[in-house]
């Protein structure tokens, strides 16, 4: 073979020199010499790497979205393309000297996509959601979460465990693993538990907002808590804004509440309390303090305000507590992931599904994996070399364990694939510096594929998604998309879902972890042409067996378990990955096309709802959902319209809704950035806690025409069952008919939201707040929200603030923020008259209750009044001359 002809004709093909003529020698040489393929791919490395390292200095462009202004826009992409060429001339000059150097061995492989593609990234500046079926819960956070970011705060602790958690809205979602800094965290619900530095560990349940201060410090302004603190972190302090809490070698549990009530429990040894303002005058050594020893319970409502209480269950059984919530969410995870299995069983698309479950311990072929999907062949079941049986995601769920590089799984697939989605819970333990292979091809044939896991080059503890798609022949370039660096070192031994979507008529690859989009790219060469199918005959899942061209690779070992893997030839709807990842969530898709609730088909990958399940709605006008004369399994919470965007209705036209099966979850219109609507006409719908207007930019109504409403339960602040306009939100309740039953109270414009609570006419049977368990009603009007009423010619349903138990205590209060508004109004005719709109069983606090603009105050007036003659006002009443 002549090497001087071959060097001339890979210098051309990496310029883009080529003619038709020296195309096909230089394919002849390729496909004839096992020394000119070896050559050949040392080459494509090599222009990779130095191209890589080039995009990672000066970044790369975000892809713009095609449309009017494509004309406009191609210039730009043809001028990238001329800059792209002049640097291959500069590699090509480069990658012949350095192939001549003696000694050199090139351990990098390809990072990045290769010239022609182009990507749009979840960490993108101009903020654009990838996925708008199910974007980030947490968009204004997006760019906390990218590790490829910097400066990267010091860590004070970790998160060491995350039970069912919902995080805040104010806080960034956090991962096991994670490390945090000095900073906030908000939990809506769920439970987490994280180590500080100095060994401190604290058990948070939700709802909770706290300060991470530093390693020795935090500050709670909610939340339940329980601290164990070993003897290097003696001193270690929790601060309330009503006591603060000096450990003394300890463990200890507390409870916080919203309005600045605190209750401390000592499980073992001894605490100091503080109060805030002597511990401020003359530091906490020399501050008067009142000492807790083991069993002594306190309770604290204003600093230095002690008083000696009965400890209640959730205090002295925290540790038995969090087991039971550990247990309890993995057997509803159980329930939950194995009526999903049976769906992917019988899902005709799917074409292998390993669900590492063992029939017995003693399985007759312990070398087989079967491939549980339906349309299974017998090449698809999976041989397994090397791995051992392990534990995977819960107790009881079985999975593989990859150690050594001879660990993988063998298997094949028949055909030639234009699109193909593949899934995989993952639990990597180590990045050794190197790749870490998840599906490849054993073989560089035409059409292979080799998904991975890579370091990145300048930070060995960040690592990057990299698919690469094998040419049509020995002489193509390989296709490679890379994520930017998105897992962090410390994610090392915690289980994650990773994804990819790859369709060969659009030329697009996406790429998921834990269910969010994290990176999509295009390949333009691939567009409208016949190129891009998947050959996925002789794969392997795991450490690969590099052959002779491939001997000098990267360092290359998974060292993890895997406990479940899929692979469908279709192209899954994003919001069909999350559910996947979330088991306990159904997104609403309307597939069916009917918006019937009942219809499997409009639920995300075909799955009607399980008991217990988050339901998503995010489909208006005529994709709506209907939920009609049912009565189906109770569910943990429904959100409709909820992220940014996203707009969602649901109709209620009858039957039994039940949506209160966890008791510390709550239902959403309008949240998260979106926009939603409820309309109930008919039927009995039973909810936990009600929000409507949740966040900046949503916009939520309730529209109650008909049936019964009853909110059943109060977790937000423990006070309220109800909330209209909150975190700067907009929302509406609106009631013209039927029954409004709540457990506890209504707040209207919470943290800066505008709320505004109607009524319409008299034909409501009743608006009885505080009216179902033990617990007293309450009404809490911020400035700016609104009370409005609508008299017609039976006047109006008045709204009930009642007192559960009648015994007089304190409770079943009313209170008018200054600014608060009341607008009144006509359906019909003017009248005269008086109209009683409110009553109430507790105190009135009236700061500045007003008329709206549009009210006019020669005709209306309002008034307290006391209707009982008990010397306390106990109705708003308005009256018409």
């Amino acid at each position: 073979m002549d090497f001087k002809r071959l060097e001339k004709l890979l210098d051309l093909y990496f310029d883009q020199g080529l003619t038709e003529s020296t195309n096909l020698e230089l394919d002849q040489m390729i496909q004839t010499s096992e020394e000119a393929r070896a050559e050949f791919w040392k080459r494509a490395r090599l222009h990779g790497l130095l191209r890589r390292h080039k995009q990672e200095r000066l970044g790369s462009e975000p892809v713009l979205n095609r449309g009017d202004d494509d004309q406009m826009a191609e210039p730009a992409v043809d001028a990238s393309r001329n800059r792209g060429r002049r640097w291959l001339v500069t590699v090509a000059a480069i990658a012949a000297c350095l192939l001549l150097s003696v000694g050199i061995h090139w351990t990098i492989t390809l990072s990045k996509s290769p010239m022609g593609t182009t990507r749009k990234t979840a960490s993108s500046d101009s903020g654009e959601a990838i996925n708008p079926t199910i974007p980030s819960e947490n968009p204004d956070n997006s760019r906390e979460d990218d590790p490829n970011l910097s400066p990267r705060k010091p860590w004070v602790a970790f998160l060491r465990n995350s039970i069912d958690a919902q995080w805040g809205d104010r806080g960034t979602a956090r991962r096991v693993g994670d490390s945090l800094g000095a900073g906030r965290l908000t939990l809506k619900s769920g439970l987490i538990e994280f180590q500080t530095n100095r060994g401190a560990v604290v058990v948070v349940e939700g709802p909770a907002d706290l300060d991470l201060v530093d390693d020795m410090e935090i500050r709670c302004r909610e939340g339940q808590l329980t601290v164990n603190v070993p003897p290097p972190a003696q001193g270690f302090l929790v601060r309330t804004e009503s006591v603060d809490v000096v450990d003394l070698g300890t463990a200890f549990s507390m409870q916080v509440d919203v309005n600045d009530d605190a209750r401390i429990h000592v499980i073992e040894g001894e605490v100091d309390l503080v109060s805030p303002s002597d511990a401020g005058a003359s530091g906490l050594a020399s501050a008067t303090t009142r000492r807790l020893s083991k069993g002594e319970s306190v309770e604290v409502e204003s600093p230095g305000n002690y008083r000696d209480i009965e400890v209640s269950d959730r205090l002295t059984n925290s540790k038995s507590r969090t087991q039971s919530i550990a247990n309890s969410f993995d057997e509803v995870y159980r329930r939950l992931w194995h009526h999903r299995r049976s769906e992917i069983m019988q899902d005709p698309s799917c074409l292998v599904y390993y669900d590492f479950v063992r029939e017995s311990e003693t399985q007759a072929n312990e070398l087989i994996l079967p491939n549980r999907a339906k349309a299974a062949t017998e090449n698809s079941h999976g041989t397994i070399i090397g791995c051992d049986w392990t534990d995977g995601r819960w107790k009881g769920k079985h999975a593989l364990d990859f150690k050594s590089v001879f660990d993988r799984i063998l298997l094949s697939v028949e055909g030639q694939h234009e699109k193909v989605t593949c899934m995989v819970k993952i639990r990597v333990d180590a990045l050794k510096g190197g790749t870490t292979p998840i599906l490849t091809s054993r073989s560089l044939l035409p059409r292979g594929l080799h998904w991975s896991i890579e370091t990145d080059l300048e930070n060995s503890s960040l690592a990057r998604l990299v698919w690469r798609r094998n040419g049509d022949s020995n002489a193509s370039l390989p296709l490679e998309f890379s994520t930017p660096p998105i897992l962090r070192g410390e994610q090392m031994g915690t289980w994650i879902q990773l994804a990819f979507i790859w369709n060969s008529s659009k030329g697009e690859l996406q790429q998921f972890v834990d269910g969010k989009s994290v990176d999509t790219q295009w390949d333009r060469t691939s567009i409208d042409s016949s190129t891009g199918e998947l050959d996925l005959n002789d794969l392997q899942i795991g450490n690969g067996s590099p052959t002779v061209m491939e001997a000098d690779t990267r360092a290359s070992n998974l060292c993890g378990r895997i406990d479940e893997f899929m692979l469908f030839d279709r192209e899954l709807a994003p919001h069909e990955v999350q559910a996947f990842h979330n088991l306990g969530r159904s997104y609403w898709t309307n597939n069916g096309r009917d918006g019937d609730w009942e219809d499997a088909n409009n639920w995300s990958g075909g799955i009607s709802p399980n008991p217990g399940d988050d339901l998503y709605i995010n489909r208006p006008g005529d994709e709506r959902a209907r939920y009609k004369a049912y009565a189906k399994a109770n569910y943990g919470a429904i959100h409709v319209g909820n992220f940014s965007g996203q707009v969602g209705d649901l109709i209620v036209e009858g039957g039994v809704l039940n949506v209160d099966r966890n008791p510390t979850f709550m239902s959403r219109v309008g949240a998260s950035g979106g926009e939603g609507k409820l309309i109930q006409r008919d039927g009995d719908v039973r909810i936990n806690t009600l929000q409507i207007g949740l966040d900046d930019g949503s916009e939520g109504h309730y529209l109650l025409q008909g049936g019964r409403l009853l909110l059943s339960r109060a977790p937000l602040e423990k006070r309220y069952s109800l909330s209209v306009g909150e975190n700067d939100g907009e929302g509406v309740f609106s009631i013209s008919n039927g029954t409004l039953t709540t457990r506890q109270g209504v707040i209207l414009g919470r943290s800066e939201g505008q709320g505004v609570f109607q009524v319409i006419g008299s034909q409501a049977d009743a608006i009885a707040i505080g009216s179902f368990g033990s617990k007293d009603g309450e009404w809490y009007q911020s400035s700016g929200s609104m009370l409005d009423v609508r008299i017609d010619d039976g006047g109006i349903t008045p709204i009930q603030i009642n007192e559960a138990d009648g015994d007089g205590s304190d409770g079943a209060n009313v209170t008018f923020c200054a600014g608060s508004l009341l607008n009144v109004e006509f359906l019909g005719e003017s009248q005269t008259g008086s109209w009683d709109v409110m009553t109430w069983k507790g105190d009135l606090n009236d700061e500045g209750l007003q008329f709206a603009p549009t009210v006019d105050s020669d005709v209306w007036s309002f008034e307290f009044a006391d209707t009982n003659q008990s010397g306390t006002m106990d109705t708003l009443r308005v009256t018409a001359k």
